[in-house]
């Protein structure tokens, strides 16, 4: 059996159920991690503040990664590797945006801010309850000079998110354009996956990704999943999203990661 030293978990479909609480089995194998010499990783297309929400309901100290690989922070929250968009770039992209005319829900992020268009399109508002963080009203022109651009989210109707994300990366084919849910579609600057992030990650702390697990369920998750050295797809995910792992375990209702650890010789029996 590999050696393995990473444990690398989205968040969303993955780490967390359908009623956003990680499961006793699940939480009590990741907590023990560190005790086998294992280190445990949360990574998401959620902004820093929306993950420690998670962190700290839990009592989970790790480090994690944001934005689909744009942020590393470490456990402490110091900032180990960020990669985002330039104002200008962001900015054409804006501006297409708005020209799509799709009805979509714009949001920008940098390491420390996440500004939406419209505080009061119900859609902005869900996702602060979902992700349990706070938004404010703005724009570009609000961020001071200088300021990176870690992500551009979209919020658009499932019917309508294929046509955009197409038309995307046509038009700006040198950035990362991807879906992490049916109605969310991610832009980061070009290069940023979870893959990726995971290799910096990785290095830093002397290891690499062939004795890493990663543990997703979503299109955001597919170049983890086929570059860890055991990417576990959710029994949930698309099937798209699952034929592209080396495994598929449970879902995130039946403690999917725990039995997948245990298999792996990561947990121990309930």
């Amino acid at each position: 059996m590999r050696n393995y030293q990473m444990v690398f978990s989205d968040i969303d479909g993955t780490l967390l159920d359908t009623d956003n609480h990680i499961t006793r089995r699940t939480l009590a194998a990741v907590r023990a991690l560190p005790a086998r010499g294992v280190s445990f990783v949360v990574i998401s297309a959620r902004s820093p503040a929306g993950i420690r929400t998670v962190l700290t309901e839990y009592g989970l100290k790790c480090p994690l990664v944001a934005y689909s690989g744009g942020l590393i922070l470490d456990e402490c929250g110091k900032t180990l590797y960020s990669r985002g968009m330039s104002r200008q770039c962001a900015e054409e992209v804006l501006q297409y945006l708005e020209g799509l005319r799709c009805g979509l829900c714009w949001n920008l992020f940098t390491p420390e801010e996440w500004l939406v268009k419209d505080k009061r399109d119900p859609r902005a508002r869900r996702e602060e309850r979902f992700v349990g963080a706070q938004s404010r009203e703005g724009s570009l022109a609000d961020l001071p000079n200088g300021a990176e651009v870690s992500k551009i989210l979209c919020m658009c109707a499932e019917e309508k998110i294929k046509e955009a994300e197409e038309r995307i990366k046509e038009r700006f084919s040198a950035l990362s354009v991807v879906r992490s849910a049916d109605t969310l579609l991610e832009i980061m600057a070009p290069g940023v996956n979870k893959a990726a992030a995971m290799d910096v990650l990785c290095g830093m702390l002397g290891t690499d990704a062939a004795h890493a697990v990663a543990f997703g369920d979503n299109y955001n998750d597919v170049e983890m999943l086929r570059h860890a050295g055991c990417g576990v797809a959710m029994e949930n995910a698309p099937e798209e999203v699952k034929r592209q792992a080396a495994r598929v375990t449970l879902d995130n209702d039946h403690d999917g990661i725990w039995h997948a650890l245990l298999r792996l010789g990561l947990a121990d029996p309930a």
